[in-house]
């Protein structure tokens, strides 16, 4: 009995990857990383050896020039290398490493099947993604299977090589999808209503149809401009197509989702880096029809759960303003988000939004600490609706007490510290909540915040 040899693997350039000839040099770009090589004329005589071991122009990538050779131009053409000479093969060799550390290489198990072109250029190791999709098995589950968005996300893995089950739920509305794949179960909801639709954050399949429920009724009920923004002839005449295109849009969004964290790849909305996401927290795709718009939103409405736990105190400022904003974001926020609108913002600077008490104006030294201000008493207000006794609301601990000494009366007995911080699951990713015990004595110097 034998042991297995280790994998041997194929070096291939990226699918995607586009090659551009300069005068001595090459550019070469593709969906991760570029990288400009320049310095010798021969680089396109080396990329001419070197197109064909990397299998560039069978699939790989869009081949230009002339003879199969992109870049080489009729001065490559003219300077033959050879192979066999040790030069050549430490330049190929330089050249081949330039091009790995800019993640324009991808890893092919040599003699097994080729891995989809999307792998590829997802990954530079699309073997172990491709084997983990093949066992993934997914289950496509709607209240009408042959509806346009079930139809269209079906489509999506078949050509993706995943071709899933499909069942009927009843339970599920009209205009939703839940797909389910991988081991252990992982799902992502998307949904279609007349004016747009979301995708899910992939998470255990009850957490995602819990998510979509909460979703569905905060676009309902947004806090700023809705899902149904947006009207007139002109918008009317630019969307006459969106129908369609909008399906086509979520039910690839939500079986790239799916496959992705089956396969063990980052997440789409991880890619973006889009400062408005939180990190370690779900994003949701949310997507208008009028006018046509897509893009991830910050998800901080959701249950607690043990895979999005709370986040601890934002370290900085930037920070706080910034789970500020998930707060306040105008399609699944919780709170209206402070800005300085048309106040005048001399000789302190102001910040306004809508609270349940009514409009809330908050004034700080800069414009920036009035907003933390405005959110904070707003979310106060907020809470204060559903718990009992005052509630002080911080960018971090120690903001909360300062809130809380202050409004502490003077001269009242003190009975002990306060309780400590408790995060509201209506939104765990926001301002730290601090109770005030009654009868905190506050201190003369006025707290520490």
């Amino acid at each position: 009995m034998t042991a297995a040899g280790p994998v041997r693997l194929r070096l291939r350039l990226r699918p995607g990857v586009a090659v551009t000839p300069l005068r001595e040099g090459l550019h070469l770009r593709g969906r991760d990383g570029s990288v400009t090589l320049e310095g010798s004329k021969a680089l396109p005589a080396l990329w001419e050896l070197l197109s064909g071991r990397l299998g560039y122009g069978s699939g790989s990538g869009p081949v230009s020039g002339s003879g199969g050779v992109p870049g080489a131009g009729e001065e490559a053409g003219r300077r033959r290398l050879d192979p066999a000479d040790p030069r050549v093969e430490s330049a190929l060799a330089a050249l081949t490493a330039q091009l790995h550390a800019h993640d324009l290489l991808a890893e092919y198990p040599a003699g097994a099947a080729e891995p989809p072109a999307w792998l590829g250029a997802s990954t530079h190791r699309p073997g172990p993604a491709a084997a983990a999709l093949a066992a993934a098995r997914p289950v496509v589950a709607a209240a009408d299977p042959d509806g346009p968005l079930a139809t269209a996300l079906i489509g999506v893995l078949d050509r993706a090589g995943t071709p899933p089950e499909v069942y009927r739920d009843t339970d599920l509305p009209t205009g939703r999808v839940v797909a389910v794949a991988g081991t252990p179960p992982v799902a992502v909801a998307v949904a279609r209503t007349a004016e747009g639709g979301f995708v899910t954050a992939v998470a255990e399949p009850e957490r995602t149809r819990t998510d979509a429920e909460s979703i569905a009724v905060r676009l309902r009920t947004g806090t700023g401009t809705g899902t149904g923004t947006g009207t007139g002839s002109a918008d009317a005449r630019v969307t006459a197509g969106a129908p369609a295109a909008l399906t086509a849009l979520l039910a690839g969004a939500a079986a790239q989702r799916l496959l992705c964290a089956t396969a063990g790849l980052p997440d789409p909305a991880v890619r973006e880096e889009d400062p408005q996401l939180l990190p370690e927290r779900p994003a949701v795709l949310v997507a208008l029809a009028r006018p046509p718009h897509a893009s991830y939103r910050p998800w901080v409405c959701g249950p607690a759960d043990p895979a999005f736990p709370a986040l601890a105190p934002a370290g900085d400022l930037a920070e706080a303003l910034r789970r500020i904003g998930a707060l306040g974001d105008p399609y699944l926020g919780v709170l209206d988000a402070p800005l300085p609108g048309d106040l005048p913002q001399l000789p302190a600077s102001l910040a306004l939004c809508a609270s349940v008490a009514g409009p809330l104006v908050a004034g700080g030294p800069r414009t920036d600490l009035a907003r933390v201000s405005a959110a904070c008493r707003a979310a106060e207000l907020r809470l204060g609706e559903g718990l009992p006794g005052p509630v002080a609301v911080g960018a971090g601990p120690g903001h909360a007490l300062g809130r809380a000494l202050r409004r502490t009366p003077w001269g009242a007995p003190c009975a002990g510290p306060p309780s400590p911080p408790r995060v509201p699951q209506a939104a765990p990713a926001g301002p730290w909540t601090r109770r005030n015990g009654a009868g905190i004595r506050r201190p003369a110097t006025g707290g520490p915040y």
